[in-house]
């Protein structure tokens, strides 16, 4: 296995410190998956992820409000005292969904959380900063790049044999370990640990009208995409043989109404062939998925629609088999019709 650092573009403004630990970090991964195969989470829990839940959101902001309050304590009693108010409210937002999404959010942490700590202490730094605002209720995995640093940052100064703990059994979470670091909340002894009650009636407004926000930004965005000018690729599944996701960006990826959008790479086949997009340089390429099943990607895939095409794409046919090929784009079907109607491209697969 190889890392790699991009170093092109914006990056060339970054100094050699900030992309060696750059490289750190990927150099992480590689480690990672040699000796912690189990630390990569499952990318597909986040298209089922309660994001628009306020009540779950708004204790996700009161947990990542105390974990700063704990990475900014000046002692070893005030450290543990907020931990322990941090986790309070994680148990109760892991209580009130599925255990995927909890897990989901545990191998994350571990995954790019450490890689990310890792990278931190590589740059001589000994904490991570949680933005005021924490960050986009659709945010999640993102959120993991702070949290996960955040947990490690903290048991170096409350098990700082934590890390030979976890080298040793991997199967461990930073946030249990943290637990057993600090022991459980006690309310005689934590009193001092407790966020404001308007700090609390704040944080939990905003959560509820970002909530709502995200139903409404789902609908917005899917009326972009059907706004969006050029010619388009429409293709169809054969009935109750659909398409199956062989490859997409997890950074670049949203759920919209009625479908997932792939803004950057999407890849999608079963025998009878295969489709590929890729936002390369040059293009402005989005695939639209409806999903087969209940879930909206991972039951495969009913309909895909490539948008934003400058030009009507390359159309071969040879008997049954169609390729069509356009900067970005590349379907290859052993047995498919293609239809031209005004700037569609209506593929049938057989």
């Amino acid at each position: 296995m190889t890392a790699t650092l991009l170093a092109d573009g914006a990056r060339e403004d970054l100094s050699s410190t900030q992309l060696a630990a750059t490289a750190i970090h990927e150099s992480f991964h590689v480690y990672q998956r040699q000796r912690h195969p189990g630390w990569s989470a499952n990318e597909g829990g986040l298209f089922l992820y309660p994001v628009d839940n306020g009540e779950l959101l708004a204790l996700r902001r009161l947990e990542s409000a105390a974990l700063r309050r704990a990475l900014g304590a000046t002692d070893s009693a005030q450290t543990a005292c907020w931990v322990r108010s941090a986790l309070g409210f994680r148990d109760q937002r892991f209580a009130g969904t599925d255990s995927a999404f909890s897990t989901y959010e545990r191998l994350t942490e571990l995954n790019e959380g450490l890689a990310t700590y890792v990278e931190l202490v590589a740059a001589g730094q000994t904490t991570v900063e949680i933005p005021p605002d924490e960050f986009p209720a659709t945010r999640v995995r993102d959120r993991s790049y702070a949290i996960g640093p955040a947990l490690a940052f903290l048991l170096d100064r409350v098990r700082p044999d934590w890390k030979a703990q976890l080298e040793g059994d991997d199967k461990q979470v930073l946030d249990l370990m943290l637990r057993s670091a600090v022991g459980e909340a006690d309310n005689a002894r934590d009193t001092a640990c407790s966020l404001t009650s308007a700090e609390v009636a704040s944080l939990e407004a905003t959560a509820l009208d970002d909530a709502e926000k995200v139903m409404a930004a789902r609908t917005e965005r899917r009326r972009e995409f059907d706004d969006k000018t050029g010619w388009r690729v429409v293709v169809r599944a054969a009935p109750g043989h659909p398409l199956w996701p062989q490859g997409f960006d997890p950074l670049n990826v949203e759920r919209v109404e009625g479908g997932v959008l792939h803004s950057r790479f999407l890849k999608l086949g079963n025998d009878v062939g295969s489709l590929q997009v890729i936002d390369e340089a040059g293009v402005d390429l989005e695939a639209l998925t409806v999903g087969a099943g209940a879930h909206p990607l991972f039951n495969g895939v009913e309909t895909v629609t490539v948008a934003g095409l400058a030009k009507l794409p390359e159309i071969l046919t040879e008997g049954q088999s169609l390729r069509i090929n356009a900067p970005g784009l590349a379907v290859d079907l052993k047995k498919a019709i293609a239809y031209v109607v005004s700037t569609d491209v209506l593929v049938q697969i057989q």
